[in-house]
């Protein structure tokens, strides 16, 4: 039951992930790439948990 509102949530993640490394790097900040780094390690656990997501949703059909 909480699959798909796991899933709804890991594409707001994503999207504001995406919405705010555009804009660190339009900032010209000097920790772009410690940033984009942080990100990406968010961007992993999203995915790990979109495949959970999908695995409890598929097992229940």
């Amino acid at each position: 039951m909480s699959a798909p509102i796991g899933l709804l949530l890991s594409a707001i993640a994503v999207i504001t992930g995406v919405i705010s490394l555009r804009k660190f790097w339009r900032s010209d900040n000097r920790y772009r790439w410690m940033y984009t780094a942080f990100i990406l390690v968010v961007f992993i656990v999203v995915a790990i948990t979109v495949s959970v997501d999908i695995s409890e949703i598929v097992s229940t059909l």
